[in-house]
């Protein structure tokens, strides 16, 4: 029988870069289910989490704001310059991006951000 050359620890030294902690693992808390940054609880930097928990409140609560705005403009037959009417898709789709963009751009920059602290061991 030949002997493998990689122990338990060893393969587990390998996946987690001596840090204890999964470096894909919590990149992906950090993004998935919300963009919330679970990764960094996963890591142990609670006051991380804590900035990132605000953060993402504070993009729903203007995401959640822009998206009423639009739409009570919408609802009450809003006109633009030229006096014609506002384009209903035009509106969502705005509010989509708006709202969307800022949470996914957090969501990138937040996985990234726990990757590297997986990886660095801090």
């Amino acid at each position: 029988m030949k002997a493998n050359c990689f122990t338990d620890s060893s393969r587990q030294q390998a996946n987690t870069n001596g840090t204890g902690k999964r470096p894909w693992l919590a990149a992906l808390l950090n993004v998935v289910p919300l963009p919330i940054g679970l990764g960094y609880l996963y890591l142990g930097h609670h006051g991380r989490f804590a900035r990132s928990l605000l953060i993402s409140l504070g993009i729903g609560i203007l995401a959640f704001g822009l998206f009423f705005m639009v739409v009570s403009a919408i609802a009450t037959g809003c006109l633009d310059d030229s006096g014609a009417a506002c384009s209903r898709r035009g509106g969502l789709v705005a509010v989509s991006v708006a709202g969307g963009l800022p949470f996914a751009l957090k969501g990138l920059i937040s996985a990234a951000h726990g990757w590297r602290l997986a990886t660095k061991g801090r």
